[in-house]
């Protein structure tokens, strides 16, 4: 089994892809994208990767971790609910990206 600094590891690269492919698919491969200058574009994938992995990754880290000290009485006591966190992290930078690109086209 797989140590929860590991699993965390894990989750923030799932996290950055989760992000790059959710700025991928609203607004390059979208049938209406937002115009985004390409400094905003930049400033998206570069800035979105780091803010992503650390509130979102991070985030649910700490809300897993919360799980698990209620659970079993110790913050790294099981990985299971890290796994899920690994899960669910990508899918919420995904959809995260989306909001992003909506705020960039007004800034």
């Amino acid at each position: 089994m797989l140590s929860v600094e590991a699993i965390n590891t894990y989750a923030s690269k799932m996290t950055i892809g989760g992000w790059l492919i959710g700025l991928a698919y609203y607004n390059w491969f979208a049938p209406n994208p937002e115009h985004v200058s390409w400094f905003g574009h930049a400033a998206l994938i570069v800035g979105g990767m780091f803010v992503a992995s650390i509130v979102i990754g991070g985030g649910m880290a700490m809300l897993m971790g919360l799980i698990t000290k209620l659970a079993t009485g110790d913050w790294e006591g099981s990985s299971h609910a890290f796994a899920w966190g690994a899960f669910i992290s990508p899918v919420l930078a995904f959809f995260a990206a989306k909001y992003a690109l909506k705020l960039a086209v007004f800034l």
